[in-house]
């Protein structure tokens, strides 16, 4: 699902097998058609990618492996709005070869699947060599705050970071929100730095001294006072950059490594950064999300996690499910060799029940969980979804576009076979200057939804004075 895991992978592969080839969008030109070429007319044998490389020109394909399938990255974003796992699967199918869906937390989708005879299940009960789990811990910072201790590295956490650091072994300290502060804010008279283009806040990034914006990259420069009141301007909230800073101060002499979007903009950065921390010339790395799958370092002994609650803050049915995914994935890269390892996770919702599950290493128990909830709201796995976005820079259009598209559909779909929801606006109203509203077809009978709409898509698409976008089996729906 990464461009930085295919690079480990890669390294992994060429070690064991012969006439390995790679894919994936950080390739020049050349490089792309070279490896193209080698595939194609068969003198590459494994074939190792990201998503685009589900397509690679193999003529004799023998089985197709999908790494981390859970992922929502797997998804692509833009037109066409393809899942490579469901690629993979399809293709398989098509080439009559096997497919290997492998995840310590699948998807329940996958998991559904598995359970009603679709795929056949295959655990993996134990580690690699009899390996136990690592040790997990719960660190409530509400209750350090309420001590007066208001750190975004707690005393628990901390304490583990300096005698693991003191034995000489590697910490990996995972922050899933980019930037240095969330927002840029005057108490006095409650203004919020904004961006133009976007209903959402702008993140103060103090490397470059700039505030952005996360959804359209907008950039803008930072006001010495408050706009509206002159009054003092604070940063308030917590991103990957304030922990750095908090690293820098805690553990000066400590060699620290950060691998986020910011930082990350290329596979050789990626490979450079993995090679360091391998070689044990970086003592903590700290990242985003993707520090937190498939990575395997043996002297990683700790695992923290900044705060385990910003995934659960996400609009989406999913928000769960993806909080106990994070969880188990990052803890998964303490104690893979003969270390044994510790995590401590910080949250301000301990009793959430997708961090309970996550203490316990229990992804059985999240299942039956969560999906008793899932069959309840009546949502994927138990259901299908198509959602229509509907967007324009003038918000009565996308208003009017978005009346007209229900109304067009409420005729088309056949009675009792699918549920409309909305027209309503998204969870972020306006992206890149655009107002966005939303509708969503849920339906146990996707068959016959496609059936009943596949002629009319293209006067559903066209025929709107907004953009009418679909996107079939979404996996986020801001």
């Amino acid at each position: 699902p990464e461009i930085a895991l295919a690079t480990q992978t890669l390294q992994r592969l060429l070690k064991r097998l012969p006439r390995v080839a790679v894919l994936h969008s950080g390739l020049t030109d050349a490089q792309r058609a070279f490896h193209y070429e080698q595939i194609r007319d068969g003198h590459a044998s494994v074939v190792v990618g990201p998503r685009s490389a589900v397509f690679a020109p193999a003529r004799r394909l023998g089985l197709i492996v999908v790494d981390e399938e859970h992922e929502p990255t797997y998804k692509q974003d833009t037109a066409p709005r393809y899942h490579g796992r469901d690629v993979a699967i399809l293709r398989a199918s098509l080439s009559d070869v096997p497919v290997v869906l492998g995840s310590a937390t699948p998807s329940l989708e996958s998991l559904h699947n598995a359970r009603a005879g679709r795929y056949a299940l295959l655990r993996l009960a134990h580690r690699v060599r009899g390996l136990p789990m690592p040790a997990l811990e719960i660190v409530n910072l509400r209750q350090e705050i309420e001590r007066g201790r208001i750190e975004l590295i707690g005393a628990t956490l901390t304490r583990r970071m300096a005698s693991t650091l003191d034995a000489g072994e590697q910490i990996i300290l995972l922050m899933n929100r980019r930037g240095y502060a969330s927002y840029v804010f005057c108490p006095s008279c409650h203004w919020l730095m904004s961006c133009e283009s976007c209903t959402r806040a702008m993140v103060y990034h103090q490397a470059t001294q700039v505030a952005m914006c996360h959804y359209c990259q907008a950039t803008a420069a930072l006001p010495d006072r408050c706009p509206a009141c002159r009054g003092k301007i604070v940063y308030f909230g917590y991103g990957i950059q304030r922990i750095e800073d908090e690293l820098a101060r805690k553990f000066p002499a400590a060699r620290v490594a950060r691998m986020d979007s910011d930082t990350m903009t290329s596979p050789a950065q990626f490979e450079k950064v993995f090679n360091a921390f391998g070689a044990g010339e970086v003592d903590i790395l700290l990242g985003t999300q993707m520090v937190a799958k498939g990575l395997d370092f043996p002297r990683v002994s700790l695992v923290g996690v900044a705060s385990a609650d910003t995934s659960l803050a996400i609009p989406d049915f999913r928000a769960s499910e993806r909080t106990f995914q994070l969880i188990v994935q990052v803890a998964g890269r303490a104690g893979r060799a003969e270390l044994p390892g510790k995590v401590v996770v910080q949250t301000l919702h301990e009793e959430e029940p997708a961090i309970q599950f996550a203490l316990r290493h229990d992804y059985d128990g999240f299942a039956a969980y969560e999906l008793p909830l899932r069959e309840e709201a009546n949502v994927p796995p138990f259901s299908r979804m198509v959602r229509f976005l509907i967007r324009h820079r003038d918000l009565d259009k996308v208003e009017q576009g978005a009346e007209l598209l229900a109304e067009r559909l409420r005729k088309l779909l056949p009675n009792g076979q699918a549920i409309l929801v909305g027209p309503q606006p998204a969870a972020v109203l306006r992206i890149r200057d655009q107002a966005r509203f939303q509708i969503l077809i849920v339906t146990q009978r996707p068959g016959v939804v496609q059936q009943a709409l596949g002629e009319a898509m293209g006067e559903l698409l066209t025929d709107n004075p907004a953009e009418v976008i679909s996107d079939v089996d979404p996996v986020a729906l801001m």
